[in-house]
């Protein structure tokens, strides 16, 4: 009974997680600052970049709607 629990957690768990795996993106991360020139870090190190400035948006556009308008008055 406490493995299907367990199971039923960790389904739970998964279904929120973002494709990126925050596992293997650092580990990716990690390879791409070791071997810098090697064309598949390159690609790597684009990626880790492209998903950073993503988050970054998404975070920006999900902070601005939770946000009321208020408008800064002169003092």
């Amino acid at each position: 009974m406490g493995e299907i629990m367990h199971c039923v957690h960790l389904s739970e768990r998964t279904k929120k997680r973002k494709p990126e795996d925050r596992l293997i993106l650092s580990a990716s991360h990690r390879m791409a600052i070791i071997l810098p020139n090697v064309p598949v870090c390159i690609a790597q190190m684009e990626k880790i970049k492209s998903t950073v400035k993503r988050s970054c948006q998404q975070v920006t556009k999900r902070f601005c709607d939770a946000v009321p308008y208020r408008p800064k008055y002169k003092t």
